[in-house]
């Protein structure tokens, strides 16, 4: 069974996607246009990725997981270039592949996010939970499309959660600031902002994204 590996994923109000390994090739797939994608894209050459990806997919002759992978990794280098559309597409695409694939369920729902449909938002984020319960990263982003959406206790819950599963991530508690300055709590606020910062100081808050 091939792994997917750990995913670098960020908040819903922009996004920063990692690519995930093709499993071992069986003799009759041609995995070279997908390793050369994945060489583009981790350089950060997005349009040069999505046509070697591209490629891939038109000449592979994949197997079902591979082919996965690859519309999932051309989907978040669509993503890299806020083509939020055709990041969808790919997404739902490699889900009709691999339907349980947690990290898929996250990344489409972060491009919904950006599209601000937040909604279908939670939606993807609830499958995503639903598939992994310790997948900090979703709850936080659940977290924060809730916010948005104006649910300010349920986000509250899922921060929490997310702190409880990831204790030391500035974007868990830069969420959980939002959403305490909205509910009016200011001073919980400020503390989250200033644990977040003395995390990473170079991590921009919510304050500044605004």
């Amino acid at each position: 069974v091939c792994s997917r590996g750990t995913l670098a994923l960020a908040s819903v109000l922009y996004v920063i996607l990692a690519v995930i390994p093709f499993c071992s090739a069986a003799a009759v797939e041609d995995l070279r246009f997908c390793y050369k994608g994945q060489g583009a894209h981790e350089a950060g050459n997005y349009d040069l990725a999505i046509t070697y990806y591209t490629r891939c997919i038109e000449e592979g002759e994949l197997s079902d997981f591979n082919l996965a992978a690859v519309y999932f990794n051309r989907g978040n280098a669509q993503s890299d270039l806020k083509k939020f559309d055709q990041a969808i597409r790919d997404y739902d695409e490699a889900l009709r592949l691999d339907a349980v694939g947690a990290d898929i369920y996250l990344n489409r729902g972060l491009a919904y996010a950006n599209k601000a449909n937040y909604r279908q938002a939670v939606l993807d984020f609830n499958e995503a939970i639903y598939l992994d319960r310790n997948f900090g990263l979703a709850y936080q982003n659940r977290c924060l499309a809730l916010t948005l959406l104006g649910r300010l206790d349920d986000a509250l819950r899922d921060c929490n959660e997310s702190l409880r599963l990831q204790p030391d991530s500035p974007r868990a508690l830069d969420s959980r600031a939002l959403t305490y300055w909205l509910l009016g709590k200011h001073d919980e606020a400020r503390r989250d902002l200033e644990a977040a910062r003395a995390l990473d100081p170079s991590f921009p808050s919510w304050e500044e994204r605004f």
